[in-house]
């Protein structure tokens, strides 16, 4: 495992993922060198927005790990330096609901093609006491004029359909194809893609799957284990 400490040169950091803040390892990247931007960062949830059935979803992780993960993060901040490394920015960003106008604001008001994309859990629980069924979650994909931005109209639906992930590597894993589907509309073969809260490693299997080269860092030691693991089960890593 790499830790950020240990990094001497950014390119130490290409096909592999850093264990520690994702600001301290971007600010090694050099201006306009990222092709496409992917992640999944810490939700805005509370009780009454996440639903019983997402927080009976969570309990096996510990309620420690439930609060890392719903508390944001800095949007500016972390956006501005994403735009410093991309070529162009073109980013998809995962949020919850309470994220979607704020992000949706930073890309519109800084001249970018922004679009609200979904994820629709067919098999999420069926659980709804007060509050709206949790079936849904939010992707904004912000782009520069210029980027790639390719696919047929089928994968280029706003709307993607599948069922939860089974194998749960961290609370918030994302489904390989749909994660493998936006790399392939926002990027082309051996393209470098960032991941700045690489989470479950989902990121970094697609890009091997689809011969992309991946940058990726990640703060919580044990889920960089869990992931190295499971791309060395693979063969991928």
């Amino acid at each position: 495992m790499k830790h950020l400490k240990n990094i001497k040169d950014w390119k130490e950091c290409i096909n592999s993922v850093v264990c520690g803040d994702c600001l301290e390892g971007m600010s090694l990247i050099p201006d306009n060198v990222v092709d496409l931007i992917i992640t999944d960062p810490p939700y805005i949830l509370d009780d009454s927005s996440a639903g019983n059935s997402k927080i009976m979803s969570l309990e096996k992780f510990g309620s420690e790990d439930y609060k890392k993960i719903t508390n944001g993060f800095d949007i500016d901040i972390v956006f501005r330096e994403c735009e410093r490394v991309s070529k162009k920015l073109n980013m998809f960003c995962f949020c919850s609901n309470k994220q979607v106008s704020d992000i949706m604001r930073f890309g519109e008001n800084n001249g970018y093609i922004t679009n609200l994309l979904v994820w629709h859990k067919k098999n999420a629980p069926p659980f709804a006491n007060g509050v709206w069924k949790s079936d849904l979650e939010f992707c904004v994909h912000i782009r520069a004029n210029g980027t790639t931005f390719q696919g047929e109209a089928k994968v280029k639906s706003k709307l993607y359909q599948s069922n939860l992930v089974t194998e749960k590597f961290h609370p918030t894993t994302k489904p390989i194809d749909l994660i493998s589907r936006y790399i392939e509309i926002g990027s082309n073969k051996e393209d470098i893609i960032l991941d700045p809260f690489m989470g479950s490693w989902t990121t970094a299997r697609a890009c091997k799957d689809l011969n992309r080269n991946f940058i990726g860092f990640e703060l919580e030691e044990k889920y960089c284990e869990i992931g190295e693991k499971r791309l060395e089960q693979l063969n991928l890593f």
